[in-house]
């Protein structure tokens, strides 16, 4: 156990030097001159050389990074180009906050979420059951933004019940920024739990248990419990990302002084020292996390303790007097079988035996059978006739050839999944929803006019109420909502598939070839891969999107970047299940190339799990796509996106509130659609669903 901790924390140290090196570059590529930035339009030649000098930024770039982490190592974080503060001291004066807003987020995601996931599965089928699957299916559906926003207008705008935003001192100016943050991660690990405590409450060891007696309580307690944590865990562990990344959002919104809001001004400024300095201690706070998950799954699972102490129990078994080579087996033929199952035992403690008894235990005589004895039964009744008719055409082989068409087409893997799905209602539903949706937008050029209906300014109409002729109001510069969202959400829609397309071309790639060469190429791949993966994936792609000029193409490629790592990882799992396959050697051996073996024979029988996760990183995307463009970072105005008049809406929220609402619920209902296609595909797809 302590060679597992010391071995993840020393992988520790080379994800932190490879974030620290993508982030450093990356942030080198910036178009600009940091030291213009600095300064200002005003400054002189002689006051940016000075700058220039002070700062380090004339040295070359390799240079600048090593210097840089030599004083980082000691705690020198650099000074911020802005207010020429240090960056240890901003950061010292600003963790506090996000680490009170993520952990308490998390504690009460985990606290509630355990309750829930608990309660949906003893309760199954139940109204309580029906009615929370429901609500999390709602909620999963809702950005974070967005509901900021509509709690903003119901308890502080409406009710007076709660601050927008403060100084944060008081336990009530928590409640609506922790609620925000734990909303999303508490429906997905309610529903992990669910899933997973089912699982456990159906086995026959709960139903013995049942059976003698014990209670409820107890069997959950005692029983199911700790078997089901393990999916549990897995999904903890990832939540602490999901608040990092979270708390960009939702610190700018309600003004919480943090690392997010810290970050946010970084990047908008270009302040290079505070962005790389809040990147770093992110990445550290999540590598701690997600040591703390690793940890936790050897205490809960005792096969990650067997591999670390197999070693010590062979070397103990290997020094008793050699006996391990001199066992000796007779197996008989009646108990084959059990005899079988005792070796394997026997091997998984640390014996091997001999070969001449291996062999014999595989010497099992089988009676020949007799051609004098008749092998079928009687037969009950006549054969039928061969039925042909005029022409020569049977009949039978008619019937026979239809039966295994059917049979075929039963056993095809997407048309399984396609009978599965319609008959799934609430995917079903979904997929007409979307559709409609889909449809709608893509035919709003027909509709509206870009020029006159979508950026067209008409300050008679700013901040108009839903009328007959403007069905759902108007903006704060008097365009039409309605047509804007059709329009926006036409563009939201179109940059998350060529998003997903960019991910799934690129995560397929990588992965294939990391699985398929193995070596070098794989564990600089993987490596790169668990390094990206180590930054929380808004934070990423706020990034990169400050390095590239705003543009719907620079959006398609941040967003298609943030989403390959996954993909590639999965695409590797896949394709390590079939590389080593016996008809891919026998393509091998036929002399076929690398690249016809790959493109003709390992991806089409992975292409399946491929595609399910691109489904359901849809849903992923549209969200990342949207929060870029409400922090200011997408699609840029007069352009309409989702997201961006969300942003627009935000200070009219007390005098305009449609401005907000209406956008927010195009959003809402596209993503709840998503989900639930989403999940129809997954349910699917899932061996354990055929009937």
């Amino acid at each position: 156990m302590i060679q597992f901790i010391i071995k993840r924390l020393l992988m520790i140290i080379p994800i932190l030097i490879g974030v620290t090196l993508l982030i450093f570059f990356v942030l080198a590529l910036t178009p600009g001159d940091p030291a213009n930035v600095a300064l200002g339009p005003g400054a002189s030649v002689e006051e940016i050389e000075l700058f220039r000098k002070q700062t380090g930024l004339d040295k070359p770039l390799f240079v600048q990074y090593f210097d840089y982490m030599a004083k980082a190592v000691t705690g020198n974080l650099g000074v911020s180009y802005h207010n020429r503060q240090t960056v240890s001291s901003m950061i010292s004066s600003r963790v506090g906050n996000t680490l009170f807003l993520s952990f308490t987020s998390m504690a009460f995601t985990i606290i509630v979420a355990l309750f829930l996931g608990i309660a949906m599965a003893v309760k199954q089928n139940s109204f309580f059951d029906n009615f929370m699957r429901v609500f999390t299916v709602v909620l999963t559906s809702m950005p974070q933004f967005w509901m900021a926003l509509m709690m903003i207008l119901l308890f502080s705008v409406q009710l007076r019940w709660l601050p927008s935003a403060g100084l944060f001192r008081n336990p009530g100016d928590w409640i609506m920024p922790i609620f925000c943050l734990a909303g999303g991660a508490i429906t997905m690990c309610a529903r992990t739990g669910r899933s997973s405590m089912l699982e456990v409450i159906n086995q026959d060891y709960i139903r013995t248990a049942r059976a003698k007696g014990l209670k409820r309580g107890y069997i959950i307690r005692r029983h199911a419990l700790k078997n089901s944590l393990l999916p549990m865990v897995s999904v903890y562990g990832r939540i602490i990302g999901t608040c990092f990344s979270g708390s960009v959002v939702i610190e700018s919104i309600f003004g919480i002084n943090g690392i997010g809001n810290m970050m946010t001004e970084a990047l908008r400024g270009k302040d290079v020292p505070a962005i790389m300095g809040s990147v770093i201690i992110t990445a550290c706070i999540v590598s701690v996390v997600n040591l703390l998950t690793d940890i936790t799954y050897a205490f809960i699972d005792p096969r990650i303790k067997s591999i670390y102490t197999r070693r010590k129990s062979k070397i103990a078994l290997a020094g008793v007097g050699g006996a391990s080579s001199q066992i000796s087996v007779m197996v008989s033929v009646a108990n084959a079988s059990k005899s079988a199952s005792e070796l394997h035992k026997l091997e998984g403690g640390g014996f091997s035996l001999p070969d001449e008894a291996q062999e014999s235990t595989l010497k099992v005589e089988q009676p020949v059978a007799s051609f004098t004895e008749n092998p079928l039964p009687a037969c009950s009744k006549a054969p039928e006739p061969h039925l042909k008719l005029p022409g020569g055409f049977d009949m039978r082989e008619s019937f026979n050839y239809k039966r295994s068409m059917s049979e075929y087409k039963r056993r095809s893997l997407w048309m399984d999944v396609w009978k599965r799905l319609r008959k799934n209602k609430t995917a079903v539903v979904g997929i007409i929803v979307f559709l409609v949706i889909l449809l709608i937008c893509l035919a709003s050029p027909l509709i509206y006019s870009y020029r006159d209906d979508i950026i067209a300014v008409d300050i008679v109409n700013q901040l108009q109420s839903p009328t007959s002729k403007n069905m759902l109001g108007a903006d704060e510069l008097g365009r039409d909502i309605l047509a804007r969202i059709l329009w926006g959400g036409r563009t939201t829609l179109l940059v998350s598939f060529c998003a997903l397309l960019v991910a799934f071309l690129l995560g397929t790639i990588f992965g294939t070839l990391a699985a398929y060469y193995g070596g070098i190429a794989e564990t600089l791949i993987m490596r790169f891969m668990d390094i990206v993966m180590s930054i929380p994936p808004i934070m990423l792609m706020i990034t990169l999107a400050t390095v590239m000029v705003p543009s719907t193409f620079s959006l398609i490629f941040v967003v298609g970047l943030g989403l390959v790592p996954g993909q590639a990882r999965m695409v590797r799992g896949q394709v390590l299940q079939i590389v080593d396959k016996e008809f891919i050697e026998a393509v091998r051996i036929q002399g076929a190339g690398d690249m016809k073996i790959i493109t003709f024979h390992i991806l089409p029988n992975a292409i399946s799990p491929i595609i399910t996760t691109v489904i359901l990183d849809i849903a992923f995307a549209v969200v990342l796509i949207s929060t870029l463009s409400f922090l200011g970072l997408g699609v840029q105005p007069p352009a309409p996106e989702w997201g961006g008049m969300l942003a627009g809406g935000r200070q009219y929220l007390r005098y305009a509130s449609h401005i907000t609402t209406f956008p927010g619920m195009a959003l809402v209902i596209t993503l709840l659609a998503l989900t639930l296609v989403g999940d129809g595909v997954r349910d699917a797809l899932d061996p354990r669903m055929k009937r």
